[in-house]
């Protein structure tokens, strides 16, 4: 039988030969394969075997010779079909790419400010329920509380008055393990060489779910300053070494005539939030938080800030989709340059 099978194959193609040369390079194989088949069993069960892949040739073949006669031209995926018999398999699939690193729950919008109140335990509570009163939601510490045991005090205070607490991680991130905590301060204004050191500690913060609450430096800062040619450079370096799972930046525009840096500026204001912006949609969508100036400090910035100036910058904050404002400042900062 096998033999009779073979010379009707031969003679399809000699009709067929000019119109695929692919065809015959197929038919040829079947052939082969049907021979090695019959040498290990029976001819009747090898040619059953190749019966479906003749029929699927067969039928890809007629509709090739149609396409050949009208002129159309006829792809290699069109002449040769292979089923499931067939020993060869396509590239296995790319894995897919991880999933993004866990992030905290943003839980509230985020009204806070620098510097906590710097007064002594027992007077946490007092001083969190004027905060509460005066309708922040966030406790950024980082100056009343910065021992593990005033950290804790602070974190448990502050809940009792509803307030997320972002405390210091004290030296050597020896706060860190406190629970409790929404997020905790790991750095306010690093330069380029900081960031590989950053990197862990934010990474651990990501990983327990919190805020990893690292305030970067403004668009008005010096090559110096940042650690990178330009602004652009110095973000792009922060995303790819720390992979922060939050952006916050400190712009203080001077509303008055005087330009002290370029970019301290209305205008350098909202380019400085447009670029974290673009930044945090790049990683996933990043919450984008900002620091806005609401007194005088240094010298020549000797200007107070108006109200319709406060404004101002919360308004164009919200405008640009940060989803927290910081007042500089709540509590008078120590030194003497404030």
């Amino acid at each position: 039988m096998h033999i009779m099978w073979i010379n009707t194959v031969n003679a399809t193609l000699l009709l067929r030969w000019r119109y695929d040369a692919v065809y015959i390079f197929n038919m040829m194989t079947i052939v082969i394969m049907t021979l090695l088949c019959c040498s290990l069993v029976p001819c009747n069960s090898a040619a059953s075997m190749v019966t479906s892949e003749m029929a699927v040739v067969t039928a890809t073949t007629t509709r090739n010779s149609h396409n050949i006669s009208s002129g159309a031209r006829v792809t290699t995926h069109q002449q040769v079909a292979v089923n499931s018999s067939s020993s060869f398999t396509s590239s296995p699939p790319s894995p897919p790419p991880p999933p993004p690193p866990p992030t905290f729950a943003m839980d509230r919008f985020m009204i806070s400010f620098w510097v906590d109140p710097i007064v002594p335990v027992a007077r946490f509570d007092a001083e969190y329920a004027r905060v509460a009163s005066a309708n922040f939601t966030v406790l950024l510490g980082g100056f009343g509380a910065n021992t593990p045991a005033t950290v804790a005090a602070q974190i448990a205070s502050a809940r009792r008055h509803n307030l997320a607490a972002l405390p210091s991680a004290c030296g050597g991130g020896a706060c860190s393990n406190l629970t409790g905590a929404w997020g905790f301060q790991i750095k306010d204004e690093p330069n380029v060489r900081d960031f590989a050191a950053l990197a862990p500690a934010v990474a651990a913060a990501r990983a327990r779910g919190q805020v990893a609450f690292v305030n970067l430096l403004p668009n008005y800062a010096t090559p110096g300053e940042l650690g990178a040619s330009t602004y652009g450079e110095y973000v792009d370096a922060f995303m790819d070494t720390v992979r922060p799972n939050m952006l916050c930046v400190d712009h203080y525009p001077d509303f008055d005539p005087v330009v002290v840096r370029p970019n301290k500026t209305k205008a350098g204001y909202i380019d400085n939030l447009l670029v974290l912006r673009a930044a945090a949609q790049r990683a996933g969508g990043l919450p984008v938080f900002n620091f806005f100036n609401t007194m005088p400090y240094n010298v020549p910035s000797q200007f107070d800030i108006s109200e319709a100036e406060m404004r101002w910058q919360a308004y164009t904050s919200l405008a640009t989709g940060v989803k927290g404002v910081l007042y500089f400042c709540y509590w008078t900062p120590p030194g003497a340059d404030l």
